[in-house]
């Protein structure tokens, strides 16, 4: 009996060393400095720091208390985020990492793919993000008082890094919960409330493209696109948005305290659509309404 068990017992020895010497030995600062490389090359202009960095089982990484930010300006925290080689797509000269963390509590995964011999530069990486909250998001890039956000955000985006053409995303996003207050206006105009928000975008050489925008909720419904051109400081970028708007009967007394009352009405008095455009630049643009 004692025979039988002396080879387990070594064999699980020899396992709890290496284990061991994998935690004790393993280079943390090198590791953090690769993960912010290829961070960085992904998304420039944009950087990350890394409290604690170690590997797990199944192999891989575990990162924690890791912050997203762009220097001199605010970041967002992520407590945990785990990076683990997908062994059930192994493809003959290409690596692939998935990856999956919590972020504003929600959850988020993804995949980065890249070349054998390139592994440091990615050729794509993918997200899917599940129930993050934006709680009182503040958009402080248009005028003082700048509006606020609260929403929970699902969706995919495929985020396709080149050195020559810059990067390249594409996104299907899903707002839910969704409440839009504009302070400026909060003396007669209650915060905007949306069941969902449904986006398909996507940006290139820093334009983001609105090719299809659906919005519904208790207030209003309606549908949007159009660009907006950023530029540094955000403040500065233009804008050329086009929306489709149809409001609600019972709220279209309310809007009319706000706005005049015509434009919303046909000739019997009864409420109708309308569009509005907002062009210029972000922190103030012009607004030109029509029927």
């Amino acid at each position: 009996m004692k025979k039988f068990y002396l080879p387990i017992l070594y064999a699980f020895y020899v396992v709890a060393a290496v284990i061991f010497f994998i935690y004790a030995l393993f280079p943390e600062e090198a590791a953090k400095r690769m993960v912010s490389d290829r961070f960085e090359y992904a998304f420039p202009g944009y950087s990350v720091q890394i409290e604690r960095l170690a590997p797990s089982f199944p192999p891989g990484i575990t990162l924690k208390d890791v912050t997203v930010f762009q220097p001199k300006k605010g970041g967002v925290e992520v407590p945990h985020v785990r990076i683990c080689p997908s062994l059930s797509r192994l493809i003959r000269g290409r690596l692939f990492l998935h990856y999956q963390g919590n972020i504003q509590n929600g959850a988020f995964s993804g995949d980065m793919e890249m070349d054998a011999d390139q592994w440091h530069q990615p050729k794509k990486i993918t997200l899917s993000l599940s129930q993050v909250h934006l709680q009182n998001a503040v958009l402080n890039a248009i005028e003082s008082p700048p509006p606020e956000l609260t929403a929970a955000v699902d969706g995919h985006m495929t985020f396709v890094p080149n050195l020559k053409t810059g990067l390249t995303i594409y996104a299907k996003l899903a707002l839910t919960e969704v409440m839009l207050t504009l302070p400026a206006l909060s003396d007669v105009l209650e915060p905007f409330r949306f069941a969902t928000i449904d986006l398909n975008c996507s940006m290139a050489h820093r334009i983001l493209r609105i090719n299809n925008g659906v919005f519904s909720g208790p207030q209003l419904e309606g549908t949007m696109a159009g660009t907006l051109i950023f530029s540094d400081p955000l403040p500065k970028s233009r804008l050329n948005l086009r929306f489709v708007v149809s409001l609600r009967p019972e709220y279209h007394d309310k809007l009319a305290q706000a706005l005049p009352v015509v434009l919303f009405q046909n000739k019997s008095g009864n409420p109708v659509g309308f569009e509005f455009e907002l062009n210029g630049m972000l922190e103030k643009p012009s607004v030109s309404i029509s029927r």
